[in-house]
């Protein structure tokens, strides 16, 4: 009863202590005025709440308690993307963002990480301190052991503190051996740094992502899929990382609800039915035409502009003098040639000659890809590359130049070849200046990330604009920002 009395107790604090006070905190969020500074609170404040404390209580208080943590969590996750979120989404929202999610994580899984962790890293200690704790000997002894060594120590509250750990550390093999982590030999390696519960957390979040795509596979459609994996990676979410300090890592507020709706596969609000284009196309609900119609190659066109300006800036931040202006090259080779690459890397090539590079951006999810790409993870990006390369290549080796192909998905997947020149680029600046390459690095993929989604949502809302205008229906309140009004005011 005295067990009893004092679980009792901790399941009090928990509740009221715990969960009330961090509801409370969460209410700063209704405070902040942009969705991307109400997501900047919840991934990087409100959601570091409550790891700390599921390390230290037993899950049989703190997992009858996940629900509500969730609830929390995914009642101010709701008004950032604008609108109630299904529980399929959710499950994305919280995988990993590599993974195609938000890194909002799962509250289950972080509870039988952060116990395990946390028993098997104290355990030592408390031994020495108590040396008549002699279950902890005993905790991972196989089944027919454990139940000759428990003889020992009868207590209820023991065995039952042991049956949770061994219930939870089951759970956490099972994952382990699916993933084909090799935990054996790394185990205690991972003690000494005190990254078991970051190791658990990743293959059980590692294992949930295989799930929900083996679901997606089952119940969506070829362009969920196509989606699905253009958005693994870490590039494709990188946007998710932007704190909205300066003008480069800002999204505006339209922008950022219309990116994370297109990252969960959310339909936009009141899209135009058919393109204002000769051939009159169906709009369907993600303004998947959009992203592939003649009609509006100029805002592609700034897409694709926006882009390449990043990647000067980057170049120049690392004193190369990357040209982009009237780059008639190939002239040298035929007058009559008016092709044009995109950007000139003066010494880049792979024999210290001139890189030439041109950039690309395809989407998935419209009919020219999207049975392939639904198959072939970032299939879009191989034809891009392959395109390219038959336009370009022959001519920059004539010349003596090098060339590549900087190929990019709408949705934010990116070609190795994008990654070799951002991380060359990268360490030219980092040469130059004091700032380390890493910090760098990840600076510069959030930066061109973020260009891409505010692009994205760009074209989509001055496309749709367009098209209302010339049919002559011009929504009351509807400008270059009307699109998701009604998305802001859910």
């Amino acid at each position: 009863s005295r067990h009893d009395a004092v679980q009792k107790d901790f399941k009090a604090l928990a509740n009221s202590g715990g969960i009330r006070a961090d509801d409370r905190r969460s209410n700063c969020v209704d405070d902040l005025r942009e969705p991307q500074d109400e997501w900047v609170f919840l991934l990087w404040v409100l959601r570091q709440k409550f790891p700390f404390w599921l390390r230290h209580m037993c899950p049989n208080i703190t997992l009858p308690l996940a629900p509500l943590i969730e609830d929390l969590l995914r009642g101010k996750f709701n008004p950032i993307v604008g609108t109630p979120v299904s529980d399929e989404q959710w499950e994305q929202a919280s995988l990993p963002v590599k993974c195609g999610g938000f890194g909002m994580g799962k509250v289950a899984d972080t509870i039988t990480a952060a116990f395990v962790a946390n028993v098997q890293e104290t355990r030592e200690h408390v031994r020495s301190k108590l040396p008549s704790a002699q279950y902890l000997d005993h905790i991972d002894d196989t089944a027919e052991q454990f139940e000759v060594a428990r003889q020992h120590f009868a207590s209820p509250a023991i065995l039952g503190f042991s049956a949770i750990y061994r219930s939870h550390k089951s759970h956490i093999a099972g994952a382990v051996e699916r993933d084909g982590f090799d935990l054996e030999s790394k185990f205690e390696e991972l003690l000494q740094q005190r990254k078991l519960q970051f190791t658990y957390s990743k293959v059980l979040a590692s294992q949930r992502a295989i799930r929900f795509k083996e679901h997606v596979q089952r119940t969506g459609t070829p362009a969920d899929m196509a989606r699905l994996h253009s958005i693994n990676g870490s590039f494709s979410g990188a946007w998710l990382f932007s704190v909205p300090k300066a003008r480069d890592s800002t999204i505006p507020t339209n922008a950022f609800r219309m990116s994370t709706r297109m990252r969960l596969g959310i339909p936009y609000a009141h899209l135009p039915t058919h393109c204002m284009c000769t051939e009159h196309k169906l709009i369907d609900s993600h303004g998947v035409h959009l992203f592939a119609c003649n009609q509006f190659r100029s805002l592609l066109l700034s897409r694709h502009d926006a882009v390449q300006k990043d990647f000067k800036a980057l170049a120049n931040s690392g004193g190369i003098r990357a040209d982009d202006r009237r780059l008639t090259v190939f002239r040298a080779i035929d007058n009559d040639d008016g092709k044009r690459p995109d950007l000139m890397l003066p010494g880049l090539g792979d024999q210290g000659n001139d890189l030439l590079i041109d950039f690309t951006i395809g989407h998935p999810t419209c009919a020219t890809y999207v049975m392939r790409a639904a198959d072939t993870p970032h299939h879009t990006l191989q034809v891009l590359h392959n395109n390219k390369n038959r336009k370009y290549l022959n001519r920059c080796t004539e010349i003596g130049a090098s060339f590549m192909p900087m190929a990019f998905e709408s949705f934010g997947a990116v070609s190795e070849d994008v990654m070799t020149i951002l991380a060359k680029l990268v360490q030219h600046a980092a040469e130059g200046t004091s700032i380390p390459y890493s910090v760098l690095l990840s600076y510069w993929k959030k930066r061109i990330s973020t260009t891409l989604q505010v692009q994205n949502a760009r074209i989509i809302m001055m496309a749709s604009a367009a098209i209302l205008a010339r049919s002559g229906r011009r929504d009351p309140a509807f400008d270059c920002n009307a699109l998701m009004e009604t998305v802001h005011n859910n």
